[in-house]
Order: C-alpha cells, then structure tokens, then sequence
C-alpha cells in the first residue's frame, strides 16, 4: 500500500518528486493527472481507492474542479491528506476555497523538495486532515497585504451580517414556517449545510437529488429551498424550473449554492426563477451569508 501518491500533468515535475520521495524512502506510487473534463466525485473516489495517506495533485481552477474533488473526498471516512500543487494564474479566492475545505499545503512552482518532505511529515503525522499549512516561499508581499486586506473585509462583513441575522430572526413573521430543505448529492455538503440551519431554529428536511427534492418538497412544504448547482442528472437551475414552474410549488424561495464565484451571473439570470445565489459555506463567514440569505427569504 503506497503512503504517498503523485498526479501531475506536468511528467518532469512528478519524476522528480517522485524520486525525490524515494530517496527519503516514501512509499510512493505515480498517477495520471485529473483533467477538468472528468467528474470530480470519480477523481475522487479513485484517490481514496488508493488508501494512501497523502495525495500530491495537481490544482485544477476550472470550474472549481478540485474544491468539488476535496469536498466528494470528504464523503468516505478514509481519505488521503491533499496537497495541491498550484499553476502560475491561481487566483488567490481559489487558494482560500482549497485552505477552508482542509487541504494540507498549498505548494507553488517550482517546488522545493526538500520543504516538500516537511509537508509530507506533517500531513502523516499531524493530529487531522484540517492542519492547514501554506506555502509562502514565493509569495510576494503585494500578494500577502491583499491577503491581509481580506481577511479584514471578511471580519466587517461577518460584523454586518451578524446585526442582519440578529434582526431579521427576530420579526414575527420570521417565526413562522422555518422550515427548510437542502437538496445535495454529498452527504459531507448535506450536513455542512443543516447544523447552520438547524442553530438558527429551521426543521431542515434533506434530499439527495433533485427528483427526490421535489417529493420531498411537495410532501413537506418548505419555505426555503437550498439546492447543489452541480448535481447528478438535473442540476439546481433545471431543479428550480421544475418544482415552482412545472410542478408550481409555492411560496418557494429558492437558494442555489455553487462553489464557483464565476457562475453566480449565469445562475442568477432572468427565467431561471432562482431568488438568491452563495458561495458555498466553508467557514463561519459563510454559514452567516447562508443564514441571513434564509432569514431573507423567510420575509418576501
């Protein structure tokens, strides 16, 4: 059984750190590399398949391809600890989004090998998969001072947003019908998505797919619909279609969560009946936007 597996698309830079490994006497065991074109959950599976205790992969930015891989990892209760290998154009939201979803280190190119093995140790031995370590070999300072400037944004965001819960959960019309049905194919999304809910007082119902959603929802009748973007068949725009236009399931305000920041426009477009677009939560800053977004659509 390997300790270590490599999968870069770049074959020098996994020669060398593959034998760079051996020399320190890893076990290691080469991979093909991910390529966005394939399903997140199946790259995935084949990691954890592997049983190794560290993955060394490639960063893959479209379409959040490999937050989407991290977060289907975190479905299995044996998983690899990631470290991500990030190309030259990573925008630094994406190195945020792989930190907050528990990937071990974020390494840049070229990668120094001999802090490579430090990394390795600490992923092994380390007390959980959520030690999160960051590269800033080559960062920049302009890159660290906007980092710096992001962090300080998130914390008045957080502020603002805690007054906006505080109110909006107050009113009495808030009180009524909080009730709440998230619709994801990940169990890991599923309960990221319900203890928030559940903290602010919502009967939160689940369904694992659009289908099922419908019946769930047509059964329950919940005031706030949250939903996946990217699922298995229908995905969260099509599910939205069908249960307030085909099935004409209302009041209904309907929450799409999408991983990709890119994608809110398209989500959000006119005809897509869709009421509000997040970032999926991955953090207590997110977990507010969700709940204040809930406790929104409680009062339209």
């Amino acid at each position: 059984m390997p300790k270590i597996i490599v999968s870069l698309a770049n074959a020098e830079d996994q020669e060398n750190i593959c034998s760079a490994l051996r020399l320190k006497r890893h076990s290691v065991k080469a991979l093909p590399p991910a390529t966005p074109e394939e399903n997140p959950k199946a790259v995935a599976q084949r990691m954890v398949d592997e049983k190794a205790q560290v993955a060394i992969v490639d960063y893959l930015v479209e379409d959040a391809f490999s937050v989407k891989m991290l977060q289907a990892a975190t479905d299995h209760a044996r998983i690899p600890r990631f470290i991500f290998v990030l190309p030259e154009d990573a925008p630094l939201s994406h190195v945020l989004m792989a930190v907050n979803e528990g990937a071990s280190a974020i390494l840049q190119r070229p990668v120094n090998l001999e802090s490579l093995d430090n990394y390795i140790e600490r992923a092994i031995n380390g007390p959980s998969r959520f030690r999160y370590e960051l590269d800033m070999e080559n960062t920049r300072a302009e890159e660290i001072a906007e980092m710096e400037h992001e962090f300080k944004v998130m914390k008045m965001q957080m502020a603002s947003t805690r007054k906006l819960i505080s109110f909006l959960m107050s009113t009495p019309l808030s009180a009524q019908h909080r009730t709440a049905l998230v619709v994801s194919d990940s169990n890991y999304q599923q309960d990221y998505l319900k203890k928030p809910l559940e903290d602010h007082g919502f009967m939160v119902h689940l369904a694992t797919n659009p289908d099922e959603g419908t019946r769930v929802a047509l059964a329950e009748k919940p005031r706030i619909v949250i939903s996946d973007l990217e699922m298995e068949g229908k995905n969260g725009i099509e599910f939205c279609h069908d249960l307030k236009i085909t099935q004409k399931f209302m009041p209904c305000f309907f929450v799409i969560c999408t991983a990709n920041s890119e994608k809110v426009d398209t989500v959000m477009a006119p005809g897509n009946g869709v009421d509000a677009c997040v970032i999926k939560p991955s953090n207590e800053s997110g977990n507010q936007e969700l709940i204040a977004t809930a406790a929104m659509g409680l009062l339209l």
